[in-house]
């Protein structure tokens, strides 16, 4: 990941980086991920390749700043008091991962695989890690099934990603609230088996 802190930063700085987001996500739309390269990039934004190299690695690494950054700072508006397992909490996660995916999407409609594989790897990493954070908290039950936290925050964190990018992929997709709800009331019937109790 790019070792340029945006927020610390002076403004000469942060003009280069939406420069090259900006440009980054023209040319997706444009020509697809696959296809964009380091110079398409520089040229669009108008610096040269050496200056790009100052901000990120390569292509992929710029991609996965623009992942981290910016669904960080959603966990971070909507979930900033989040602290602990509840169906809130949970639901919150839930309409965070969904509401992203429709924003990259639309800002990227030229995805390919390459890109989608690289966008899971980052989002379902984030909130694996969420999860873990809140089942460390909790107690399970004496009489379930054994299973580690970070476990059970895996495989929640596997469907809640799978769930918002098969609503994504549907042609035909239900409701959103409709979808939200079956996803939530599955993955709590998960954690009750498993021993997981929600406050």
């Amino acid at each position: 990941m790019s070792t340029i802190n945006p927020g610390r930063t002076d403004p000469r700085v942060r003009r280069t980086r939406k420069a090259i987001e900006t440009a980054f996500f023209a040319l997706v739309n444009e020509q697809g991920f696959s296809q964009v390269t380091v110079q398409d990039i520089s040229e669009r934004a108008e610096i040269n390749r050496a200056t790009f190299y100052i901000h990120y690695r390569d292509k992929d690494d710029l991609f996965q700043s623009l992942i981290s950054e910016s669904f960080d700072a959603l966990i971070s508006q909507q979930l900033k008091s989040a602290s602990t397992l509840t169906p809130e909490n949970l639901r919150g996660l839930l309409e965070i991962v969904f509401g992203y995916l429709t924003k990259i999407y639309a800002d990227c409609e030229a995805h390919d695989d390459n890109m989608q594989a690289q966008l899971e790897v980052q989002i379902r990493n984030k909130v694996e890690v969420i999860l873990q954070s809140w089942l460390r908290k909790l107690r399970q039950s004496a009489d379930a099934p054994m299973m580690e936290a970070d476990h059970v925050a895996s495989m929640l964190a596997w469907m809640i990603f799978g769930s918002a990018l098969r609503w994504h992929q549907m042609q035909n997709p239900p409701p959103l609230e409709q979808m939200l709800r079956q996803t939530l009331h599955f993955m709590q019937g998960g954690l009750r088996h498993c021993g997981y109790g929600m406050v």
